[in-house]
């Protein structure tokens, strides 16, 4: 029968035609969930209290009468709910249709089936269309998209949001529901599963939302042989060795586990046949990608089946789990040099592919099976009871945190805060103490309505506030900046540089390093003598939380004028522009004053300066790391003591090539390198120019100094500190050449090709 998909065969055409419907009506389900009418979620307290009377769920229909009385009889209702009509007529209809073609594709489905038995179709059967290569892949992908269908359905349209949009079609379009009558069918496919995104999911689910319009069983258990015993799509060919045999029957397994919920005796109570489905296309994986960006997790999907389960068990067993990672680990590493030697310039021209195509595409083979692997399986798992106890504690302080970081933002708007240039505002004020309200009524049980809940939170936050509540937050951030600021320097000088044995091992490291261009014959002593001493200062002490709080702020203010910035450009890029080249001509201004003071400069009572910062700030063209919040005086070894602060935290990370950051050896130490390296930059700009300068000085000597030792053990403290130099320029604008002043060029340059390999 290799004719099965002739034009002049009906049968052969009419499943390909139902195929093609179907991938076409699932395409337009993901669609459309982006398109849902928010109302019709009713998830803040505002919306259930004036739309609850008249977007209902299926209950409508056992009191249709009393429902439609009590809109009628009251204007404000009959207004509402004509709004609603004018309003999303259109969207609800397209939606209605395309659950509506869910119905119909299953029924034409049943109906190919009955014809086919029937003997419609001459000389065919299920049993010869199974037979047939492309028969049984046409006849496995009718069942399978079907399945994927209700699966995104219920994952894309929460169960009470499709049937307030099913009621609200039945409500606005009477005339055509009363042609259709179908919407009963599709009413009852479709009602409400119980199913909602988390860890917890309905009894029976979701093989009895699968069995909710029946299906011919012999044809459902013929079908998961053929996909269980047979190689759907001839990729085992294509894939010859035993360890890639998983990968190679990758879609078919999808497609398996989909069309297993239509028979799901064989999850309960068939051991022998899932050991063998097990055995064939998960020995090695348990994580599958069921269609595209549906991801399941098998080890949670068939915890409520018996027999599944036990099949499974070997599969995530610790001990196999662990030996097969570190085989794809061996293999990754592997697969690197191979794949770089065959990217190199020059090296895949036409004669070397033909020379060597078994070569190529047996590391093209081994990099596809190793990446999908990695990428299916390398998700953080939960750790059990002690995440779950926690999950309820963190809820419930990060929404307290919430909730007074939305008062605090009342307050600054209330004018009774003491706050440089924030004008009382009643609007923003009564708003952001709505938003607290609405935050202290999140609850952690029902997970999926909260985190739809806070990503409107944001977006109310972004469209209400715009670009002022940012450059009013910028302000704010400011002020708490100055804050931590003279906390710090105030700790560091009445405390620290007073202490007699601090000044001495100041004074003591400042003999030891000087003169800072020269190279130290004992690093490795002379640094982990002073580092030791000085650890009680940072383990005693908040200078650690003040600085990466003062970094933290500093990267929010950074992303704040970005987002200023651009909104800026967008909606008003004359201006934009006019502010940058008055800014840049005025900064070229007052560097030709300090050239030549004969050349004008702006008086004290000139107003120009300060106005065109207040412009430049609101537009975001600023650079928050290099500006002077604080006066300070002149501190005596604020460079050592910054040094030996950097090198102490420095120590107790590694740099993790995947991530492409410093990273803390122990995950309990929260220390974050962007935070610390802007804390550090925003620092030292406090101070004169010289001390930044002498800081960089210092790190380029401890390079030099611990390479030319040349002791093997130091290798992974003069990476981290490269890489924090590194980050100095990205952060702080240190020029490349003050870097080469203290790090030779070749340093920097083998550091980076480190860094790319």
């Amino acid at each position: 029968m290799a004719d099965f998909m002739a034009e002049n065969n009906p049968c052969g055409q009419s499943i390909l035609r139902l195929v093609s419907r179907g991938n076409a009506i699932i395409a337009e389900l993901l669609r459309l969930s982006h398109f849902i009418p928010p109302v019709f979620r009713l998830d803040g307290r505002t919306e259930q209290h004036k739309y609850a009377e008249i977007l209902t769920d299926f209950s409508y229909f056992r009191q249709q009468e009393y429902f439609d009385h009590n809109i009628d009889s009251k204007p404000d209702l009959q207004e509402l709910d004509e709004e609603l009509k004018v309003n999303h007529s259109d969207i609800l209809t397209r939606l209605y249709l395309a659950f509506e073609s869910i119905h119909k594709y299953i029924t034409d489905l049943n109906r190919l089936l009955e014809e086919v038995e029937e003997g419609v179709y001459i000389q065919q059967t299920i049993e010869s269309i199974l037979l047939n290569a492309d028969g049984k892949q046409l006849m496995a992908e009718a069942l399978y998209l079907y399945g994927v269908m209700l699966l995104v359905v219920d994952m894309k349209f929460e169960g009470v949001v499709r049937e307030r949009i099913l009621v609200a079609y039945h409500r606005y379009s009477a005339q055509r529901t009363s042609a259709d009558s179908n919407i009963d069918d599709v009413c009852k496919l479709l009602r409400s599963t119980g199913f909602e995104q988390g860890p917890k999911r309905p009894q029976g689910y979701p093989e009895a939302f699968f069995g909710r319009v029946p299906m011919n069983a012999q044809f459902v258990s013929m079908l998961v042989d053929r996909l269980r015993s047979d190689d759907l799509y001839h990729q085992i060919s294509a894939f010859p060795l035993p360890e890639h045999r998983s990968a190679a029957l990758a879609t078919q397994a999808a497609m398996l586990y989909v069309c297993l919920y239509f028979a799901p005796s064989i999850l309960h109570s068939q051991p022998a046949k899932m050991r063998e489905i097990v055995d064939k296309f998960f020995p090695d994986n348990w994580v599958i990608s069921v269609y595209m960006g549906m991801v399941v997790n098998l080890v949670d999907a068939w915890e409520p089946y018996k027999a599944a389960k036990m099949a499974l068990g070997n599969t995530v067993e610790h001990v196999f789990v662990k030996e097969l990672a570190g085989k794809l680990h061996v293999k990754l590493t592997q697969l690197n040099p191979a794949v770089k030697q065959f990217l190199q310039e020059g090296v895949l021209h036409e004669e070397y592919v033909l020379d060597n195509i078994p070569k190529m595409m047996n590391v093209l083979r081994d990099c596809n099976v190793t990446l999908r692997w990695l990428m299916l399986h390398t998700c953080p798992v939960p750790e059990g009871n002690k995440k779950l106890r926690e999950k309820q504690s963190k809820w419930e302080g990060f929404k307290k945190e919430g909730c007074e970081r939305m008062r605090e933002l009342a307050d600054v708007f209330s004018g009774a805060k003491p706050l440089t240039r924030i004008e009382r505002n009643e609007s923003l004020q009564s708003w952001f103490s709505e938003m607290a309200k609405q935050i202290e009524q999140l609850s952690a049980e029902d997970s999926t309505s909260a985190g739809r809940k806070i990503v409107q939170l944001f977006q109310k936050l972004e469209s209400t506030v715009g670009t002022f509540g940012l450059s009013g937050l910028d302000r704010l951030l400011c002020f708490m900046l100055v804050r931590e600021l003279q906390t710090f320097v105030y700790s560091i000088k009445s405390g620290v540089l007073r202490d007699p044995l601090w000044q001495d091992m100041f004074r003591s490291l400042s003999s030891m390093l000087s003169p800072v261009r020269a190279t130290l014959e004992h690093p490795q002593r002379v640094y982990s003598t002073y580092l030791a001493r000085s650890s009680k200062l940072w383990s005693s002490s908040s200078f650690t939380d003040v600085l990466l709080r003062i970094g933290q702020i500093q990267l929010l203010r950074r992303l704040i004028g970005y987002e200023l910035h651009t909104a800026a450009k967008f909606d008003s890029k004359f201006l934009t522009s006019a502010l940058h080249n008055l800014n840049q001509a005025l900064l070229a201004a007052v560097g030709e004053h300090y050239h030549n003071p004969e050349r004008p400069y702006p008086s004290e009572d000139n107003p120009l300066l300060y106005e065109l910062t207040a412009y430049l700030e609101s537009t975001g063209i600023n650079h928050p790391l290099s500006k002077i919040y604080v006066t300070t005086d002149r501190l005596p070894y604020i460079e050592l003591f910054v040094l030996l602060f950097v090198l102490s935290h420095l120590s107790r990370m590694h740099y993790s090539k995947p991530l492409g950051k410093l990273q803390p050896k122990k995950p309990q130490e929260h220390v974050d390198i962007s935070a610390l390296v802007a804390g550090v930059i925003t620092l030292l700009h406090q101070f004169h120019a010289e001390v930044n300068e002498l800081f960089v000085a210092l790190l380029g000597q401890y390079v030099r100094s611990m390479i030319a030792a040349r002791a093997p053990e130091t290798q992974g403290d003069i990476l981290n500190v490269l890489v924090f130099i590194d980050e100095l320029v990205r952060y702080g604008g240190v020029p490349r050449r003050t870097v080469e002043n203290h790090v030779p060029t070749y340093i920097l340059d083998e550091y980076k090709s480190y860094l790319s390999q």
